[in-house]
């Protein structure tokens, strides 16, 4: 049987993933919100976890340490975080959701659930 890239599942699913990333994100910018995907996930895994320290983090978000550095700064820049030193280790930093970044989350969820009907409207 011969393969064929553009029949492949993996194929598929990937390209679906990327259509609904650009349609996430570009729904986050008409909503007023200049946050991407991967910004997201932290947002939502710190709702969950408030004061998770930033090694942590990395790992559950499978990110390398620059990778999440770059986008911790753009939401502490939009004040919906803040990283203060961990008292047991001043080389951790631990992660806060600010107010702004709560209420944010919860206004973005319904375009989140938005984004999620439309993906199953054509799945």
């Amino acid at each position: 049987m011969e393969f064929r890239l553009f029949d492949s599942l993996g194929f598929h699913i990937g390209s679906t993933a990327k259509v609904l990333t650009e349609h996430l994100n570009k729904c986050f910018a008409e909503a007023g919100y200049p946050i991407r995907k991967e910004q997201w996930i932290l947002m939502i895994r710190l709702t969950e976890s408030d004061g998770i320290n930033q090694r942590a983090l990395c790992d559950e978000c499978m990110m390398d340490k620059v990778q999440l550095t770059r986008l911790l700064d753009g939401l502490e820049a939009m004040n919906w975080i803040s990283r203060k030193s961990d008292s047991d280790d001043r080389r951790n930093k631990l992660i806060y959701v600010t107010k702004k970044g709560k209420d944010s989350v919860e206004e973005l969820m319904q375009v989140v659930q938005n984004v999620m009907q439309i993906g199953r409207a054509h799945v």
